[in-house]
């Protein structure tokens, strides 16, 4: 009886550490991939979560909007300042300095703009 008991303990604790190791390793792919599609430095500027959002650009670069349910960048364009990046989850429109981009948005995911 005690060895039986023994052996699930251990089988518990096996068993825990695999998922944990599967969870880190999930959100270690997660962080990669964004460190490979936003570069280095880039600053958030705005977020939302189905809600509009409007970036004007202070600054020359690149603008990034970023899907973090999907982990995807779901729009990149080179920016100038002055201009404008709206978007709006609830009516899947992304606007770029008037004109509409093409984009797959979902209001039930959170978006963030970054600026490089």
């Amino acid at each position: 009886m005690r060895s039986q008991e023994m052996s699930r303990r251990a089988f518990t604790c096996c068993a825990g550490t695999a998922v944990l190791s599967m969870l880190l390793v999930g959100a270690g792919c997660h962080a990669t991939k964004k460190a490979t599609e936003i570069p280095m430095g880039a600053d958030k500027v705005r977020t939302t979560k189905g809600e509009m959002m409007e970036y004007f650009a202070d600054r020359g670069g690149h603008v990034y909007l970023w899907d973090d349910d999907t982990a995807e960048v779901v729009f990149k364009h080179e920016i100038q300042k002055g201009d404008r990046v709206s978007v709006d989850p609830k009516s899947n429109m992304l606007m770029f300095n008037d004109k509409e981009e093409k984009a797959r948005l979902d209001k039930t995911h959170r978006y963030n703009i970054y600026v490089k």
